[in-house]
């Protein structure tokens, strides 16, 4: 199975900076514009999301250069984002993980989805379908992605949670946006996407799943919950 070289790990990264600074006109509204109103407590994702688990592990690489401007978009509509390489041990398989927190997902500050970036950012889009991860902690609802630049394969799967689920749809979200105004909380969300640079897109999906089920088990409790879109966690003020 090809693992993820070091040129291919910096190429995603700046795929994944694409993806976040997607919405860069959109956050010059202003991400703390309103204060009022009781926030979820973050996740703290880099401390929570273990560098080993299962038969997964973190595989450092080098570190990312990056833009200064695309650095402060990326601060501006996101608290918090995780990036990583994991590599299984049995059959060296690399999954790339990224989880990005956004507290306030209310107008334009919306997590900005890979079937939009990924093209954004020269990816021919082949291929799109929602599926569901069957994991020991219940169903996770699911995008899959199979993507292509030159002779880069990238199929990948992502969800997206917020308000208590997962890939919700723009009615859902518009609801739990006013559910949430109602109550006098903010909603927040979490984007997880993970991928693999592999040409065969079925056997990708597959260890991708394996990832999943397995990071699902290594997450204590309350950090499994936020991010498969099954709590907000404590509500403070915010």
């Amino acid at each position: 199975m090809p693992g993820s070289s070091r040129g291919s790990l910096t190429r995603r990264a700046l795929v994944l900076a694409g993806c976040m600074g997607g919405v860069a006109a959109l956050a010059t509204v202003g991400r703390h514009r309103a204060t009022q109103g009781r926030q979820a407590a973050p996740p703290k994702l880099q401390a929570n999301i273990p560098l080993l688990f299962g038969d997964w592990q973190h595989v450092p690489t080098a570190p990312q250069i990056v833009n200064p401007q695309t650095q402060q978009i990326l601060d501006a509509i996101y608290s918090e984002v995780v990036s990583r390489t994991y590599v299984d041990k049995t059959q060296r398989y690399h999954v790339m993980l990224s989880v990005a927190y956004g507290h306030d997902q209310r107008g334009g500050l919306e997590a900005h989805k890979p079937e939009v970036c990924y093209p954004a950012q020269g990816f021919v889009l082949q291929d799109q379908h929602d599926d569901a991860i069957q994991t020991g902690h219940g169903r996770i609802q699911v995008r899959r992605l199979r993507t292509a630049q030159g002779a880069r394969q990238e199929p990948l799967t992502y969800w997206f949670a917020m308000a208590d689920t997962q890939n919700a749809s723009a009615f859902d979200k518009r609801m739990a946006r006013l559910k949430a105004a109602l109550s006098g909380s903010i909603p927040d969300g979490i984007l997880v996407r993970v991928s693999s640079i592999d040409p065969d897109a079925r056997r990708a999906w597959q260890m991708q799943d394996a990832f999943v089920t397995s990071l699902m088990a290594g997450l204590a409790a309350p950090t499994r919950m936020r991010v498969m879109g099954q709590g907000s966690g404590l509500v403070i003020d915010g």
